[in-house]
């Protein structure tokens, strides 16, 4: 154990590798010294989330008296969390962490200049790294506190703190018990209210020690805490150092043992320059004939931090208790020379005047918990004891009031305003001119976003700025996803990309690669790649997403496309009608890219299946980023110059390898052409190729003139159209093998989602089965999927939800819409549906089942056994389609009409 004098910011060191996170507690908080003296020594060592954690009362003095700390715009990319307690919030912690290392002070220091700089405070610092681990149990206990702590954060400062153990793992692997450190024991304690600090601490210690000494600024004015050691521990001897100038005095005390006193001046050595003997520090030392037990930390020596026996502290406190196996004094080892004889006699002090507590009390009509602001949009959590009144005011970091919200015009008693206004520091609510709540500061969660230590997120994250809507800035985004092989899953063996080579900047930026450069992101290895995909996910469901539109697909192209067969209508084209600046290599490398990912989604959902590993919110979060890509697409075009050829041939086989060699598109109609004879769209670029080949390869002929050049747009997403399920079509295979397989690890309960997943998951493949033209013979399909995902979800239990409303009214008048109506119908009567006794003339009619849900009656046999196509059911490889074979239902069932 090092004894020394110094300031703990200049403990925590420097090094863009050493920390990514801290969470800090504090009694009360000087913003501007935090900003200008605490701030820059974490980012020097590298950390970038940073979270707060304070008095309510002391944060509501300091709001209601303070400003931001500049004229500059409030943005503080660290988050604050009042804790609203009884009694105060008193811990004073600073914990540091990074991938494999930790720094940990408790003390007495609050983050003010006084704490950290002028008073005389007292801190027990630790550091702990995976090749060090002598203080685990000390990270233990302090992290479990970090966990109770969390249970009162609300927003994005919750989600802050889950980001510290993503980026730690070691912090879920710690040991429990005692830190022995050269044969000292070092434990942690706190209370929150909750418990008896003083039975956690004293009830173990043996009873007759030769001295108890006892520093601290602030007593019970009647003595009752040093009245309760001496009746639990019968000391022969106790000594009381206090702060006569600056403190709360025991004046009332009484006592028949020997009890000292001495003012804080008298004992601090007089050699020691750096104290301005304003004693802040708290400490008791308890000294046998064969051990010293040390305790520091937050607890002022008064019943409202520590309790009483069986009784709870008021106060929620944090401390260490030290003990060494000698009678070493820690007091003189620090320069505390305490006398024999006390400095004071009580009976002639004064109270101090000016001085009641440290309890800053204020009580309002409102509590007021959170307020963040994301983009436009204020959301506040608040607390009314009757209905909610009057309005909320938003102040900026000058103290203007920048906006009014009048509270009867909210149409529900969620508290979200729409905020236009970057400015806002501060909100309260008011009566009229009457401020009836306290002050909450406005976090902003789009600053709070970036504070992630996770480089893959902040290389996402700085894509923001750009127009997502381009789609050559959308491709950044893939080529993440590619780089960082964001869709690998070692655990379901698909390996769907080669690593990414080295990138070549090197340059000073705070990175988790620079942790562990060689790190797969594999699930395997403890990689937050599920936190990789969810920030993926919630940066492109937040763009937003053009209202579709009507595409130019009359009855006669579709009739076109139904005569063409398997031989025709590869991709739509049409002539040009949108500006687009994408051009045909831009477009066909975007296309590729487009079709890479979304068979990557495809092999990490699908081998989760094949292999019987659960699927999770990792695997939802790649489903829905599968759709947002689709969505994203699926009206952008790019262009190409082409002109139009006709070709005589003699061989159909060799035709076919000429059309893949130069990548020929075949008309939408062959109207035109003669017997052996196809028309064909050709690219301006590969024109000159093969017309040279024609000159040298026997069986084509040119037939007519080449026409005229022209340009045409092609869709990123080829084919839209759904024959059978035997179609290489993207969408299809994407709907088959990852959203499919999504719904039944619903329907097994394997994967759990909450109404707003439930009905984003409902929207999103409502609009792409909306979107796809589905063959006549085959929309059935289509009907079944609809029908399943409504039964599965419990779509009925969410109509009163606007969102899905609202989105469902885009679908209306098409067959997705009138499906789900027809399903909400029959579910609202399905009492009352007559059984119908099975029939092969029933073949081809929806059966519902309990067991098997919405199905296709494919077969009905003399025994009463049936097959049954589903999309949800099993490959029947022997038969060929996917559903159940031969499965009892009875000789009747209720059917869907």
């Amino acid at each position: 154990m090092n004894i020394e004098r110094t300031n703990i910011l200049e403990l925590i060191g420097s090094g863009k590798n050493k920390y990514h996170s801290c969470v800090i507690t504090s009694y009360s908080i000087d913003l501007w010294f935090f900003e200008q003296t605490v701030l820059p020594k974490l980012r020097a060592a590298g950390v970038t989330n940073i979270n707060l954690f304070i008095d309510a009362r002391m944060l509501e003095k300091y709001l209601s008296t303070h400003l931001c700390c500049s004229l500059q715009k409030f943005k503080a990319n660290y988050s604050i969390t009042p804790v609203n307690l009884n009694g105060a919030f008193h811990p004073k912690m600073m914990m540091l962490i990074g991938k494999d290392k930790g720094y940990l002070s408790i003390g007495s220091g609050n983050i003010t200049s006084s704490g950290m700089l002028y008073n005389d405070e007292i801190w027990s610092s630790f550091y702990y790294s995976t090749t060090k681990q002598h203080t685990a149990s000390i990270f233990k206990d302090t992290w479990s506190f970090v966990l109770q702590l969390e249970e009162r954060t609300s927003g994005i400062n919750s989600k802050k703190i889950g980001w510290i153990s993503q980026h730690a793992s070691w912090l879920n692997s710690l040991n429990s018990g005692s830190s022995i450190i050269d044969d000292i024991s070092y434990q942690w304690f706190h209370s929150f209210s909750d418990k008896s600090l003083y039975d956690l601490v004293f009830n173990s210690f043996p009873r007759k020690p030769k001295s108890i000494k006892v520093i601290g600024p602030y007593f019970n004015k009647n003595g009752a805490f040093i009245s309760q050691l001496i009746r639990d521990l019968e000391p022969k001897y106790i000594h009381c150092i206090i702060d006569k100038e600056n403190g709360i005095l025991p004046l009332g005390f009484e006592s028949d043992i020997d009890c000292q006193f001495s003012d804080w001046s008298d004992v601090i050595s007089s050699t020691n320059g750096t104290s301005i003997q304003r004693l802040h520090a708290k400490a008791i030392q308890v000294e046998y004939e064969s051990e010293t037990i040390f305790i520091l930390g937050s607890a002022n020596p008064t019943m409202e931090a520590f309790g009483a026996k069986n009784k709870n502290s008021k106060n929620s406190e944090a401390i260490i208790v030290i003990k060494k196996e000698n009678s070493d004094d820690t007091f003189k080892s620090l320069g505390i020379e305490i006398p024999e004889k006390g400095t004071l006699e009580l009976h002639l002090l004064e109270q101090p005047t000016g001085i009641d507590s440290e309890v800053f009390s204020v009580k309002k009509e409102v509590t007021l918990k959170h307020a963040e602001l994301n983009g436009t949009e204020l959301f506040v959590e608040a607390f009314f004891n009757i209905e909610p009144y009057g309005s909320l005011c938003i102040y900026d970091n000058d103290n203007n009031d920048i906006k009014r919200f009048d509270l009867s015009d909210l149409e529900s008693q969620d508290f979200i305003f729409s905020l236009d206004n970057d400015n806002a520091f501060k909100c309260a609510f008011y009566d009229e001119d009457k401020r009836i709540s306290n002050f909450a500061l406005i976090q902003n969660r789009e600053v709070l976003e970036k504070s992630n230590p996770d480089e893959r997120l902040a290389r996402l994250l700085s894509f923001e700025h750009l127009d997502i809507f381009n789609s050559l800035n959308y491709e950044l985004v893939l080529d993440f996803m590619e780089s960082e092989r964001v869709f690998s899953d070692s655990t379901g063996r698909a390996i769907v990309s080669e690593p990414s080579e080295p990138d070549e900047d090197k340059g000073e930026v705070l990175s988790e690669l620079e942790y562990n450069r060689n790190a797969s992101l594999s699930i395997e290895q403890d990689v937050p790649i599920n936190n990789v995909t969810s920030m993926i996910e919630e940066f492109l469901d937040v763009l937003k997403i053009r209202d579709s539109y009507e595409e130019d697909f009359s009855d006669n192209s579709e009739t076109l496309a139904l005569e063409a067969g398997d031989d025709g209508l590869a991709e739509e084209y049409e002539v040009e009608h949108q500006k687009t600046n994408i051009t045909t290599s831009e477009g066909e490398r975007i296309q590729r890219k487009i079709i890479k990912t979304i068979q990557s989604i495809n092999k990490l959902i699908d081998a989760r299946f094949e292999n019987s590993i659960p699927q999770d919110q990792r695997t939802l979060n790649a489903l829905f980023i599968g759709f947002h890509i689709l969505m994203h697409f699926w009206k952008e075009k790019y262009s190409e110059e082409i002109c139009e050829i006709k070709l005589k041939y003699t061989d159909l086989k060799s035709l076919k390898k000429l059309e893949k060699r130069f990548n020929l598109k075949r008309w939408e109609s062959q109207i035109d052409c003669k017997n052996n004879e196809v028309g064909y769209y050709i690219g301006i670029s590969q024109l000159d190729n093969i017309l040279r080949d024609l000159d040298v390869v026997e069986g084509f002929k040119l037939s007519g003139n080449i026409s005229e050049t022209k340009e045409i747009l092609h869709s990123f997403i080829k084919v839209k159209y759904c024959r059978s399920s035997e179609d290489d079509n993207l969408c299809l295979i994407f709907i088959d093998d990852s959203y499919l397989n999504i719904l039944c690890a619903i329907q097994k309960s394997e994967l759990s989602l909450n109404k707003p997943q439930k009905i984003k998951f409902f929207i999103l493949i409502m609009k792409l089965l909306d979107d796809l033209r589905w063959k006549d013979n085959f929309e059935y399909w289509r009907d079944l999927i609809i029908l399943n995902t409504c039964e599965i979800l419990e779509i009925e239990t969410f109509l009163v939800d606007t969102v899905l409303k609202d989105e469902l009214r885009q679908l209306k008048g098409g067959a997705t819409f009138i499906l789900i109506s027809k399903y909400i119908e029959y579910k609202q009567s399905f009492k009352s549906i007559v059984f119908k006794k099975m029939s092969v003339y029933l073949a081809g009619s929806f059966i519902y089942s309990s067991t098997y849900g919405f199905c296709r009656l494919k077969t009905v046999r003399n025994n009463n056994f049936i097959d049954l196509e589903s999309p949800i059911g099993m490959y029947i490889g022997h038969k060929n389609y996917t559903g159940y074979d031969e499965v009892f239902i009875g000789e009747k069932a209720k059917f869907f009409i």
